[in-house]
């Protein structure tokens, strides 16, 4: 495509693989598969539902639905109306709903559940919706070249604090290009994102599958085994988190066959990725094992490819194509190659700001830059070595500790299930280092020992103190919720004094 229908609207994708490859495989489903003429004819349908409810180009949409499928259908027509698509977790109050729309500026609410609300458009879908038009289609309210926001990403940061990430057409059709690694496009790709599209990077996943022409898997609540789906279905690339490829290796038997046979890549990204579980994957799993780097601001930065995730633990691979990445200092120097610092990054799809905020804005995007608030290196090879976030990093009375490398070490101690390190501010010590930890069900440590092991292998660096929880609070897409979890940590020491 010409670097001047970059602009066209991301949803041309789908009508063009409608009608070059009709019968092409779009959307895996638990029966039968989707073909790109009956998923186009879908959003079609869906479009003309959401014009029928006065849903105009410009207007802020947001979408909040359990049936994934649905949400995907709907998720397209806003983007092929040339409205702005706003999507919605299940999983947040009432209170954080309505202080969401109202930053967004959200004039309608597309749902299958039942809602009420005095300020916005419901707009009910179900999969009987009586769809106005069956078979023809008026191209008339298809926006060619949107000029308003296709996507607004609701992000929390990894300080909790809510960011309004707006991302045009042309942004994200560039990072389509860069989302899958050129050793994936020759194939047919079978899809299984376990990250779905009530998130950022859902979304992004499914415009990148249309965009080389791939099928996405939709796996519902029926799916009792991921690993026997996986098979089954032909998956042949799983994005998924920390958290549920912990699912699917708890659910492999020492009797089943020890690998998914399909895939040809499983992607991990979100958290950080011991060598002792990218160990379990290969042996488990798959071999074939891909951890990426990448933030809702700026699309993917980086890959590391077998078998160099099984030679470093914190390379996140190096930078794909389009992308330039550099470390610099506090003072906005570059720094040479194998010196820590932190990450900043240039790309053709970079988003420009942050929505209503625009402190966060001038510290995040600067010259054409993205700064990612991450701690990383460049090795003298040239991939990226990642070390955490920044605004993580304790001060020790004067000593840096990156809390990256306390999970790091915690981690590996048996029956330690999950760590997460975070300072206790103090006015005499700055930043005093603990963990929080949860525990494997039948282990026989406590708090002591993993304190005492911890101890013994970082010295001075250690934490000092461990703070066990039976659960550390995560999204689904395996991000940690840093409010929540500071008030178990709060809770827990106020009942220990």
């Amino acid at each position: 495509m010409p670097p001047d229908a970059d602009s066209l609207n991301i949803t041309f994708d789908l009508l063009q693989r409608a009608e070059s490859t009709p019968q092409k495989p779009a959307l895996i489903l638990s029966g039968n598969d989707i073909n790109y003429q009956t998923l186009n004819k879908w959003v079609w349908q869906a479009t003309h539902h959401l014009y029928d409810s006065n849903v105009r180009e410009g207007q802020v949409v947001s979408t909040l639905m359990k049936n994934e499928l649905l949400r995907i259908i709907y998720s397209l027509a806003i983007m092929r109306l040339g409205a702005t698509l706003l999507p919605v977790t299940n999983g947040l109050t009432q209170a954080q709903m309505r202080r969401l729309h109202k930053e967004a500026s959200t004039q309608h609410i597309a749902t299958d559940i039942s809602l009420t609300s005095n300020a916005l458009n419901i707009i009910k879908v179900s999969s009987t919706t009586n769809w106005k038009n069956s078979g023809h289609f008026s191209s008339s309210i298809l926006s060619k070249n949107p000029v308003s926001y296709c996507i607004i990403v609701f992000g929390s940061g990894s300080t909790g604090t809510q960011k309004l990430i707006p991302q045009t057409h042309a942004q994200l059709r560039k990072r389509c290009r860069i989302a899958f690694p050129p050793s994936q496009l020759e194939e047919n790709q079978r899809v299984l994102s376990l990250t779905n599209t009530e998130f950022a990077a859902g979304i992004n996943r499914l415009l990148s599958i249309i965009h080389i022409g791939g099928a996405m898997a939709v796996a519902d609540a029926s799916v009792k085994s991921l690993k026997e789906y996986c098979d089954r279905k032909g998956i042949t690339t799983l994005f998924s988190s920390v958290f549920h490829i912990e699912t699917i290796l708890a659910e492999i038997t020492d009797e089943q066959p020890s690998t998914i046979s399909s895939l040809k890549s499983l992607r991990l990204s979100g958290s950080s990725i011991s060598m002792e579980l990218r160990n379990r994957i290969r042996e488990k799993i798959t071999p074939h094992l891909h951890i990426s780097y990448g933030a809702n601001e700026c699309g993917r930065i980086s890959i590391a490819t077998p078998p160099q995730v099984y030679e470093c633990e914190n390379s996140v691979g190096y930078p794909l194509p389009g992308v330039e990445v550099e470390i610099f200092d506090s003072q906005l120097n570059k720094l040479g190659n194998g010196v820590r610092g932190h990450i900043r990054v240039r790309s053709r799809g970079i988003s420009s700001h942050y929505i209503n905020d625009a402190n966060a804005t001038k510290k995040s995007f600067r010259d054409g830059w993205f700064y990612t608030g991450d701690i990383g290196e460049i090795s003298p090879e040239g991939d990226i070595r990642h070390f955490g976030r920044s605004d993580r990093m304790m001060i020790f009375n004067g000593i840096n500790i990156h809390p990256i490398e306390l999970e790091k070490i915690v981690k590996a101690i048996p029956g330690v299930k999950d760590v997460v390190a975070l300072p206790l501010k103090n006015s005499v010590h700055q930043d005093i280092p603990i963990c929080v930890v949860t525990l494997d069900t039948n282990t026989t440590i406590n708090s002591e020992t993993v304190l005492q092991l911890a101890s013994e292998r970082l010295g001075f660096m250690a934490p000092k103190e461990i703070v066990v929880l039976n659960k550390i609070p995560r999204n689904d897409n395996g991000k940690l919720q840093a409010k929540e979890l500071l008030r178990l940590v709060n809770e827990y020491l106020k009942q220990r004094t």
